[in-house]
């Protein structure tokens, strides 16, 4: 039971995302929704630690970070955040 309960919460948490944000988060975007700072994720990503899986557009100081929904609903879910 706490798996399909885990899957459905997953699913909502995704729908709500994808309504708001599109497919995939910016870092601006995560940062509000996971209620930090822009500079918490930039130092997570440079620790590489307590963050959702992200994908790395370019190279150097211009470089896109993008967050897929499904990963960013995983670390909700995953880590008992609340979402508003």
């Amino acid at each position: 039971m706490k798996i399909n309960n885990e899957i459905n919460e997953i699913e909502f948490v995704s729908n709500n995302l994808i309504k708001q944000y599109g497919y995939n988060l910016s870092k601006s975007e995560l940062s509000q929704v996971l209620r930090i700072s822009e500079q918490t994720i930039n130092r997570r990503i440079k620790e590489a630690s307590n963050l959702p899986p992200y994908k790395r557009s370019g190279n150097g100081i211009k470089s896109i970070y993008l967050f897929p929904v499904t990963s960013v609903a995983n670390y909700i879910v995953n880590n008992n955040i609340k979402m508003y």
